[in-house]
């Protein structure tokens, strides 16, 4: 139905039954605003529900450089309890020092350069 069509529908039946059509305008103004609200519920649950399905098979590798085949293997295999058969996802982080953070839905290991200098940091000024 278009907007036109409707508008006159709106105004025949506010006159038909003496209604004023501020009145009616007003209930489908609150009508559209729910459908709007329902629909916008619904796409931002699935879109929820996409992103916890893929996250839940995903390790993602953060690292400050390129890392080679081999390093990956390594790192595979030091942390091979994170990693099974999930998606692997690698990218470099540029605002990383050194090292690599490695991150699923439910964990993160934290093996950057800037971790260990504020471990190295905590320990260093404790008395």
């Amino acid at each position: 139905m278009n907007k036109y069509l409707l508008a006159n529908t709106l105004v025949v039946k506010a006159k038909e039954g003496n209604h004023s059509l501020d009145r009616i305008l007003a209930k489908v103004i609150d009508y559209l605003k729910e459908i709007k609200r329902e629909k916008l519920l619904k796409e931002t649950l699935s879109f929820l529900k996409s992103k916890r399905i893929n996250s839940q098979n995903t390790v993602k590798i953060l690292s400050a450089k390129e890392l080679s085949q081999k390093e990956i293997k390594d790192i595979k295999e030091k942390h091979r309890n994170i990693f099974g058969e999930n998606n692997l996802i690698y990218e470099i982080d540029q605002n990383l020092i050194g090292g690599y953070r490695i991150e699923t839905l439910n964990s993160m290991v934290d093996a950057t350069y800037k971790k260990k200098l504020g471990d190295l940091y905590q320990f260093m000024s404790k008395e």
